[in-house]
């Protein structure tokens, strides 16, 4: 069904770049592509009727498949000049001064950060850490990006699939979370340790040592 829907939206965006980029090789195969797309969800729709058993929709599956990576090949081919003209135009951009988190002006020790982004992960909500720690951006998209991973594409996936996944239902989630929180953890974690062992914050800028501090204040 989302290959079906996303058929017509692919097609017209493979116009589009048509037009922008020309008909490169990458076109080609984009279009042969479209097409395998579109016979892999007819297939689909035969499979769920009962033709070609498993291995037809394991062949359905392949078709879309392939239609999906021939069309990421052209559009990461025609946009290759804009993509590099784009990284031209931010070389030249000032740096902005970066403004740190709020959160992290709480200053909170690694353990205790490690720990709230670790039982936020096991609820299925990374990045409360990443914004404890001061990356504000990564924290963010981890707080977009793993609810909907964790309550929302893997119980639908689950609950439309036939046959061991429909079985393995939410039995899943008891080893996707811990995973997850586990790995966003570990990845923070290292991060934390090399920004310190560098003697930066979490947003590049040197961090004053404690002894010249001590010395500013009893100059004062």
């Amino acid at each position: 069904m989302g290959a079906a829907l996303l058929l017509p939206a692919l097609t017209l965006a493979d116009t589009l770049l048509l037009d922008t980029a020309g008909a490169r090789l990458t076109a080609r195969l984009a279009q042969a592509g479209l097409g395998s797309m579109g016979a892999g969800v007819a297939l689909a729709y035969l499979a769920r009727l009962g033709l070609g058993g498993p291995a037809g929709a394991v062949a359905a599956a392949g078709l879309q498949l392939a239609g999906f990576l021939t069309f990421a090949l052209h559009t990461l081919d025609a946009t290759a000049d804009y993509r590099q003209r784009l990284r031209e135009r931010l070389r030249a951009l000032p740096p902005a001064n970066p403004r740190p988190s709020a959160l992290r002006l709480l200053a909170l020790p690694r353990s205790q950060v490690l720990l709230i982004e670790l039982l936020a992960g096991l609820a299925g909500f990374p990045g409360f850490g990443w914004l404890f720690a001061g990356y504000t951006l990564t924290g963010i998209l981890l707080l977009c990006i793993g609810p909907s991973v964790a309550w929302a594409l893997l119980p639908s996936l689950f609950t439309l699939s036939q046959g061991w996944p429909l079985h393995l239902g939410w039995s899943a989630l008891l080893v996707y979370l811990p995973l997850s929180a586990l790995g966003s953890a570990w990845v923070l974690r290292s991060l934390l340790l090399r920004k310190a062992q560098h003697g930066q914050t979490p947003h590049g800028s040197p961090r004053e040592p404690r002894d010249a501090v001590e010395r500013a204040e009893t100059a004062e």
